[in-house]
Protein backbone atom coordinates (compact mmCIF):
# COMPACT_ATOMS: atom_id res chain seq x y z
CA UNK A 1 0.00 0.00 0.00
CA UNK A 2 1.28 3.28 -1.44
CA UNK A 3 0.80 6.56 1.64
CA UNK A 4 -1.57 8.80 1.76
CA UNK A 5 -0.65 12.37 2.09
CA UNK A 6 -2.93 13.48 4.91
CA UNK A 7 -4.01 17.15 5.28
CA UNK A 8 -2.03 19.47 7.27
CA UNK A 9 -3.20 22.07 9.76
CA UNK A 10 -7.17 20.79 9.29
CA UNK A 11 -9.24 17.43 9.00
CA UNK A 12 -9.92 16.74 5.94
CA UNK A 13 -11.77 13.36 4.53
CA UNK A 14 -11.02 14.16 1.23
CA UNK A 15 -8.50 11.31 1.12
CA UNK A 16 -10.99 8.94 1.48
CA UNK A 17 -12.05 9.70 -2.02
CA UNK A 18 -9.16 9.23 -3.41
CA UNK A 19 -7.73 5.84 -2.16
CA UNK A 20 -11.07 4.72 -2.43
CA UNK A 21 -10.47 5.66 -6.34
CA UNK A 22 -6.82 4.10 -6.57
CA UNK A 23 -7.89 0.88 -4.18
CA UNK A 24 -11.44 -0.23 -5.51
CA UNK A 25 -10.76 -3.43 -4.39
CA UNK A 26 -10.32 -2.12 -0.28
CA UNK A 27 -13.47 -1.34 2.24
CA UNK A 28 -13.64 1.16 4.39
CA UNK A 29 -16.04 1.88 6.77
CA UNK A 30 -15.67 5.15 8.91
CA UNK A 31 -16.81 4.76 13.24
CA UNK A 32 -16.68 7.38 15.14
CA UNK A 33 -16.25 7.03 19.62
CA UNK A 34 -14.99 8.14 21.97
CA UNK A 35 -10.99 7.50 22.46
CA UNK A 36 -10.72 4.71 24.55
CA UNK A 37 -13.34 2.60 22.87
CA UNK A 38 -11.35 3.21 19.48
CA UNK A 39 -7.97 1.83 21.12
CA UNK A 40 -9.88 -1.06 22.23
CA UNK A 41 -11.49 -1.85 18.72
CA UNK A 42 -7.71 -1.18 17.73
CA UNK A 43 -6.29 -3.88 20.04
CA UNK A 44 -8.45 -6.60 20.00
CA UNK A 45 -8.17 -6.31 15.94
CA UNK A 46 -10.88 -5.24 15.16
CA UNK A 47 -9.75 -2.12 13.66
CA UNK A 48 -6.73 -1.53 11.64
CA UNK A 49 -6.60 1.74 11.49
CA UNK A 50 -7.68 4.84 13.77
CA UNK A 51 -7.17 8.41 13.53
CA UNK A 52 -7.72 9.99 16.72
CA UNK A 53 -6.60 12.60 19.21
CA UNK A 54 -6.74 12.68 22.99
CA UNK A 55 -5.54 14.96 26.22
CA UNK A 56 -3.63 12.19 27.46
CA UNK A 57 -1.19 9.91 26.80
CA UNK A 58 -1.83 6.67 24.39
CA UNK A 59 -1.90 3.30 25.23
CA UNK A 60 1.83 2.19 24.94
CA UNK A 61 0.67 -0.92 23.61
CA UNK A 62 -0.13 1.60 19.70
CA UNK A 63 2.61 2.76 17.31
CA UNK A 64 1.34 6.65 17.35
CA UNK A 65 2.61 9.70 15.18
CA UNK A 66 1.20 12.66 14.28
CA UNK A 67 -0.26 14.01 11.25
CA UNK A 68 -1.25 17.65 11.97
CA UNK A 69 -2.08 19.87 14.55
CA UNK A 70 -5.09 21.72 15.53
CA UNK A 71 -6.17 24.92 17.29
CA UNK A 72 -9.26 25.18 19.91
CA UNK A 73 -10.42 28.32 20.30
CA UNK A 74 -13.95 29.47 22.06
CA UNK A 75 -16.35 31.08 19.79
CA UNK A 76 -18.86 33.02 21.02
CA UNK A 77 -21.59 35.65 18.79
CA UNK A 78 -21.08 39.08 18.44
CA UNK A 79 -22.24 41.42 21.53
CA UNK A 80 -21.41 38.70 24.09
CA UNK A 81 -20.15 39.08 27.16
CA UNK A 82 -16.85 38.02 25.80
CA UNK A 83 -16.23 40.20 23.23
CA UNK A 84 -14.10 42.80 24.71
CA UNK A 85 -11.79 40.02 26.80
CA UNK A 86 -8.23 39.43 25.88
CA UNK A 87 -8.18 36.58 28.06
CA UNK A 88 -10.60 34.12 29.84
CA UNK A 89 -9.98 31.28 32.17
CA UNK A 90 -12.49 28.40 31.86
CA UNK A 91 -14.31 29.90 35.48
CA UNK A 92 -15.72 32.57 33.06
CA UNK A 93 -17.65 30.08 31.40
CA UNK A 94 -19.54 28.96 34.13
CA UNK A 95 -23.53 28.92 33.39
CA UNK A 96 -22.90 29.33 29.83
CA UNK A 97 -24.70 27.44 26.99
CA UNK A 98 -22.56 24.81 25.50
CA UNK A 99 -22.56 23.03 22.25
CA UNK A 100 -21.06 19.17 23.29
CA UNK A 101 -20.49 16.82 20.81
CA UNK A 102 -20.88 13.68 21.30
CA UNK A 103 -17.64 10.94 21.05
CA UNK A 104 -15.64 14.07 21.26
CA UNK A 105 -12.27 13.33 22.05
CA UNK A 106 -12.05 15.75 24.64
CA UNK A 107 -15.64 15.55 26.08
CA UNK A 108 -14.33 13.87 29.43
CA UNK A 109 -10.91 16.06 29.39
CA UNK A 110 -13.59 19.43 29.72
CA UNK A 111 -15.95 17.69 32.12
CA UNK A 112 -13.52 16.95 34.02
CA UNK A 113 -11.54 20.39 34.00
CA UNK A 114 -15.00 21.97 34.68
CA UNK A 115 -15.26 19.84 38.09
CA UNK A 116 -11.55 20.61 38.98
CA UNK A 117 -12.40 24.42 38.77
CA UNK A 118 -15.99 23.87 40.59
CA UNK A 119 -17.96 25.07 37.49
CA UNK A 120 -21.42 23.91 35.90
CA UNK A 121 -21.72 24.84 31.90
CA UNK A 122 -25.21 24.62 30.85
CA UNK A 123 -25.78 22.10 27.85
CA UNK A 124 -28.54 22.78 25.17
CA UNK A 125 -27.41 21.38 22.80
CA UNK A 126 -26.02 17.98 21.95
CA UNK A 127 -24.39 17.52 18.43
CA UNK A 128 -23.80 14.09 17.21
CA UNK A 129 -21.66 12.91 14.11
CA UNK A 130 -19.55 16.02 12.27
CA UNK A 131 -20.23 18.33 10.42
CA UNK A 132 -19.37 19.92 7.09
CA UNK A 133 -18.61 18.05 4.22
CA UNK A 134 -16.94 14.33 4.08
CA UNK A 135 -15.62 15.41 -0.05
Amino acid sequence: MRDLELPQGRASWGFLNAFRASHPGIEISVIESVPSRLSELLLEGSLDIVLMAQPSPFDPRLSVGPIYREQFGLTFPTGHRFEQRNLLHVTDVAGEPYLDRINWEYANHIDELCVECGIKIQVPTRASGRTGSWQ
